[in-house]
């Protein structure tokens, strides 16, 4: 069986303010936060060789402010 990585994989990004509150660390704790998982799953679809990446980062929260 000849197997293969996908060509486009997505991902929904959320809950950067719920991770640093449930840390008790302020909100911009939570967005380095975010940006460090970013920056390892953009180095890990590099490594698998994917060429299509998708991140979709618009929280519902942000329909309410």
């Amino acid at each position: 069986m000849n197997k293969q990585n996908p060509q486009c994989v997505g991902f929904i990004m959320d809950g950067n303010r719920r991770f640093a509150r449930m840390h008790g660390k302020p909100d911009l704790a939570g967005h380095a936060a975010g940006k460090e998982t970013f920056l390892e799953v953009i180095r890990w679809t590099e490594e698998v060789h994917i060429p299509h990446v998708i991140f979709y980062t618009f929280s519902t929260e942000n329909w309410h402010r």
